[in-house]
């Protein structure tokens, strides 16, 4: 069974209908993944992983560089908006130490955020907002690149204590993170660009079509249409078309 969102509520069915092993979820979860290539794609795989883990809500969010909590890098599926507000705007990924914790490993808020000693005004005021939210216990999984954080997290106490949970995230977080990480960072790149080059891009990326059927479509030269995708290949370090549709998710040019 092929999963997307538009069958998403059959497959939620079948996952709650099945005896939640965590090997067979894994297996089924990382069929999936092979085939995610967009936003949307991901948020499928993360509605099922919320099932698999009992329903909690969840939240996976990429920081690149110094940029903050950006409305685009991260995909809710019942955080707190209020919450999410607040911590963008005050910048509390700076001091949250679930952000600021281990990489490569699963682990539980509540040692962390309950044991926080405020130094600063900043951290004071974001220790206060976590408990007043009813923010002090989850599960979270981080990975780390050169110019991203990528978090996967959790509310409730019940998911710290969950050893299925944990199981099935320290199993496959790794693959997930590798695959929203490229994501993430496509959908950043194509942020950069302007109008024309996104529309470039998207016809030869995402529908398909070849350098010439493209220039068509836009009722621009061939030339033309080569030299724009020129400079994004040395705008992004890319020496081949098949390198510059990988970076960007597609993996080759058609």
């Amino acid at each position: 069974m092929q999963i997307t969102l538009s069958n998403l509520p059959e497959a939620i069915e079948l996952f709650r209908n099945r005896a939640g092993a965590a090997v067979h979820d894994t297996a089924v979860l990382r069929r999936l993944l092979i085939r995610v290539k967009t936003k949307d794609d991901l948020a499928a795989a993360l509605s099922l992983v919320r099932v698999t883990t009992g329903g909690a809500p969840l939240i996976l969010v990429a920081f690149f560089g110094d940029d903050g909590f950006d409305e685009g890098m991260h995909i809710n599926l019942g955080w707190p908006a209020s919450w999410l507000e607040q911590y963008a705007a005050a910048r509390y990924d700076t001091v949250d130490p679930v952000a600021l914790g281990p990489s490569g490993i699963v682990f539980p808020w509540s040692p962390l955020l309950l044991g926080m000693r405020p130094k600063t005004q900043l951290e004071e005021r974001f220790h206060r907002g976590v408990v007043a939210s009813g923010l002090t216990h989850g599960l979270s999984y981080k990975a780390a690149w050169p110019d991203c954080r990528l978090i996967l997290s959790l509310i409730g106490e019940d998911v710290e204590t969950q050893r299925p949970a944990r199981e099935l995230l320290e199993i496959l977080m790794p693959d997930f993170a590798d695959v929203a990480y490229r994501v993430f960072a496509s959908n950043r790149l194509l942020a950069k660009m302007t109008v024309n080059q996104r529309m470039i891009i998207n016809l030869i990326l995402n529908q398909g079509l070849t350098q010439r059927q493209a220039a068509l479509q836009l009722n621009m030269s061939l030339n033309g249409l080569r030299y724009s995708l020129d400079q994004l290949k040395a705008e992004y370090g890319c020496t081949t078309m098949e390198q510059l549709m990988f970076k960007l998710g597609a993996g080759e040019n058609s």
